[in-house]
């Protein structure tokens, strides 16, 4: 009997140091299956716990559009009363890091996000496919949240806070006028049970983006508009044509 607790508390022991110590590589492995390779953790060190890497966007392994975020990407995990916690930090654009914490419910699980604010660049965007691949943005994403979690209950989704996107000085290689303007994106939950809303606006710029949005609980609809200003119609017509379907000198967006 002694040596057969003996034997099983051997086998607890080396699946406890294992769990430990699991390679940074068994997380890669997680996050590409997981976002089917949109997202990949490339180089990773350390431990699934605690570690860093490269972190690649794009649609697949062999997407001659994908991109790299500039620095390493570190992560640390833990645990209080019962919910885990877990911080990001991006060498290039969020020193401070992000900070999530996941606390599971009865039926449901929840991610609350810190407040915080962190800064990207727009090129990212190339990696996630039409029409970002050929519009080819840059410029700098400056992104804030407040207040900010997500439910998920069986096959609904629930949000919470206000996240708000600024996309500052964009430009791209669809026209030759630098920049085309800075925008604003608005995502406003005031409560669970209430649908959360999308806000597009224009803070500057002969491109002009207007539109607004609704979740339904499984979809996004946002119904919204391109134009530009009258003097730069021309150089921007290019642009207009990839954004959305052409109606006139607008063009329309629409998502779900």
């Amino acid at each position: 009997m002694m040596r057969r607790w003996a034997i099983l508390g051997a086998v607890s022991g080396g699946l406890a140091a294992t769990l430990v110590h699991a390679p940074a590589a068994w997380l890669s492995a997680v996050v590409d299956g997981a976002t089917d390779s949109w997202v990949q953790l490339l180089d990773p060190r350390g431990t699934v716990w605690k570690g860093d890497g490269h972190l690649r966007f794009g649609q697949g392994a062999n997407d001659a559009e994908a991109r790299v975020l500039p620095g390493r990407v570190s992560w640390l995990w833990g645990w209080d009363s019962g919910a885990v916690n877990l911080t990001l930090r991006a060498e290039c654009c969020s020193q401070e890091g992000q900070h999530m914490r996941w606390a599971p419910g009865w039926g449901r699980l929840t991610l609350h996000l810190a407040d915080g604010t962190s800064q990207w660049p727009a090129g990212l965007l190339a990696g996630f496919g039409a029409p970002w691949n050929t519009v080819q943005a840059e410029g700098e994403l400056r992104v804030r949240t407040q207040g900010m979690s997500v439910e998920w209950s069986g096959a609904r989704t629930r949000l919470q806070g206000q996240l708000q996107a600024e996309a500052l000085a964009m430009a791209s290689r669809l026209s030759t006028l630098r920049p085309v303007g800075s925008y604003q994106v608005t995502l406003s939950a005031p409560a669970p049970d209430l649908p959360p809303e999308l806000q597009l606006r224009t803070l500057e710029g002969p491109l002009r983006l207007e539109g607004s949005g609704q979740w339904t609980g499984t979809v996004w609809r946002f119904r919204g508009e391109a134009s530009a200003d009258p003097p730069s119609e021309a150089v921007l017509d290019n642009l207009l044509n990839i954004l959305g379907r052409r109606q006139g000198s607008r063009s329309l967006l629409t998502w779900g």
